[in-house]
């Protein structure tokens, strides 16, 4: 990971392969527990200037689909939103990932963390896996900085390796 460019990851590298937001070209589904405002998939456009973020419920959450691909992650980065308005930005959050929807693995924990308290705070997390995975979704796992639920944030980008999926024919 390289903290002095923390956009430019596996997110970075799929957008650049189909020349646009990797989503909107169908290579990855970034979906969301709910949408308060904006798109879920605008968090990989890097440069964007706005938000995106759930309605107040608890456990809010956003997911990466990476369809066709497995990736084997060492670690992420975060932006928080550009206001200092309504203060939503994450302070408590798991990274989990799953091949089945159902079984999800912790990949990393955060507890009342304060390094996204600010206006486009931006924070590298590194971490030790060594398991592939299709579904990767970062859920918030209590209050945000101004003590409700929302869930919001401006960017993010994943670092590791990315593989395609071998699939198995019957």
């Amino acid at each position: 990971i390289d903290a002095s460019d923390p956009f430019n990851g596996i997110c970075a590298f799929l957008n650049n392969e189909c020349n646009g937001n990797a989503h909107e070209q169908g290579l990855i589904s970034i979906t969301s527990s709910t949408i308060g405002i904006n798109q879920p998939y605008q968090v990989i456009d890097y440069g964007w200037e706005g938000d995106w973020g759930t309605k107040n419920k608890p456990n809010s959450w956003l997911m990466f689909d990476f369809n066709d691909y497995l990736v084997e992650l060492t670690g992420y980065s975060l932006m928080s939103i550009p206001s200092h308005i309504n203060n939503t930005h994450p302070r408590s959050w798991v990274l989990e990932a799953s091949n089945d929807l159902e079984n999800w693995d912790t990949l990393d924990k955060r507890e009342k963390n304060n390094d996204l308290n600010g206006k486009n705070k931006v924070k590298c997390f590194s971490f030790r896996r060594s398991d592939s995975y299709r579904y990767v979704r970062i859920r918030q796992t209590d209050l945000n900085h101004s003590h409700n639920n929302y869930f919001a944030i401006s960017q993010m980008e994943f670092f590791g390796s990315i593989l395609p999926a071998v699939k198995i024919i019957n």
